[in-house]
Order: C-alpha cells, then structure tokens, then sequence
C-alpha cells in the first residue's frame, strides 16, 4: 500500500486558464520532488472552456493530481474548506492561487516545511511578489505589520501544519474573500506562530504592477475589515464547514 505524503497540496481555479496553466507549468518544473505530496485541484464554477482545457492537461500530467473538484459558485473560503477536508489527514496543507509561479530552482513544501520545522511556525507563508515590487521592501512591511500588532499573511500559498488545523479547524464560511487574515488572527489569539521565510518568495501573475505604499495599503484595509468582523461577531475557538455538516 503506498504511503501518504506529507503534504497536501491545493490549488484553486476559477477561470484564467492562461495563469492557471502557467502556475501549473511551474510546479510541474519545479525541483519539489513528486512522489513528497498529493495535488487536489479545485474548480469553482469555470465556464466549459476552461474545465475542458483543465481536463485535458490533467489527463497527460506528470504532476501527482489526487483528485478534481468542480463545484459550483462557492465563496472562496468554502472552495477551500473542501480543500482542507480532503486534507485533513496530511502532516501539512498548503493552498496556493492559480496565479503563481513557482521559481524552478525552489522546491516549495520543503522549504516552507522546514522554515516551519526551524522556527516551530504553524502557518508559514510565501509573500507572493508583484511585479515591480522589490522584496526587501514587502518583507520590511510584513515584519513592520507585526511589531506595529497587526500581523498577517498573504495567504496566496500558505502552509497549515496538522497542529494548526486541529486546534482551529476550518476558514470562517462568513468570510466570503480574504479569511486568510482571519485565519492569521484566530492562530495567533490560540497562541499558534505565523511567519515568512525571508529568503524565498513567489511570483504573482494576476496583479499590475503596485508600488509599495499602494500594496501596504491595501494590506492595512483588508486586517481592518477582518478586524472588524472579528469586533461585530467574535467567532468560536475552532470553525466548522459546510463539508462537515
């Protein structure tokens, strides 16, 4: 019988087969060895075209694709609930968005695993780095965040350790986009570690090109609006699914 993997990796599509196809390219190059995880693919509500090309690329992939999903116009905090369910059992669980590159040279899980392992972090996170946008300066913003008690991570491709899921379970469903910063909260208020790896990042293709002050904007808008839903309806220690019910 063979073994489970370690990691349990997933991706989220929705259209944008053009970046789709070049995140999945990516790993496919990528030095992370394949036989280290299983790939859950999840389609939320892509129209015909899109699910016909995503099909057709699966079927001659050397990738370890585990299973497709196609479900229908799910908010993106259940797309990837179904996601940790069918991943619940992996010693890691990592999400990333259908907009990423994976540098060739980087073999993603097992970086972010042992940063983890070397830091004892909980949910490790790689900043996803636009273009035009230095990375010193988006890691001196993150870490400028956590001093100033704001923390948060991008959660474009964000590891979860079975110590993390098992203490605070699943992303808040009434959070309908961005609960990765709630779910950064909600780690920390149960005294779980967060954190970068400040020598690796991934590239973002789905944003134009922003400069710093925009990008640390919009980061500070987007805890605010998780902070507030926090203030107005305090959620339990641990969160459920739909997938559960």
């Amino acid at each position: 019988m063979k073994l489970r993997p370690k990691h349990a990796l997933g991706i989220l599509i929705k259209n944008r087969w053009e970046y789709t196809h070049q995140t999945l390219i990516s790993l496919e190059k990528s030095r992370q060895d394949k036989s280290t995880y299983d790939l859950f693919i999840i389609d939320n509500d892509s129209d015909q075209e899109n699910i016909r090309k995503l099909k057709q690329y699966a079927a001659s992939s050397t990738l370890p694709i585990k299973r497709l999903f196609f479900i229908e116009d799910a908010s993106i905090s259940i797309a990837w609930n179904l996601f940790l369910k069918y991943a619940k059992e992996y010693e890691f669980k990592t999400k990333m968005d259908n907009d990423l590159v994976i540098e060739s040279n980087i073999k993603i899980l097992d970086k972010l695993e042992s940063f983890s392992k070397q830091k004892n972090i909980d949910i490790a996170a790689l900043i996803p780095l636009n273009k035009g946008v230095p990375f010193k300066m988006m890691l001196e913003n993150v870490l400028a965040a956590k001093a100033s008690g704001i923390p948060y991570l991008y959660g474009a491709c964000m590891m979860i350790s079975r110590k993390c899921f098992e203490k605070i379970g699943y992303f808040d469903e009434r959070i309908e986009r961005r609960m990765d910063i709630e779910y950064s909260h909600r780690a920390i208020r149960n005294r779980l570690r967060i954190g970068y790896p400040d020598d690796c990042w991934i590239r973002h293709l789905g944003a134009g090109r922003k400069n710093v002050t925009e990008e640390w904007a919009d980061v500070k808008r987007r805890a605010n609006i998780a902070k507030k839903i926090e203030l107005d309806s305090p959620i339990k220690t641990y969160a459920n699914s739909v997938w559960e019910s």
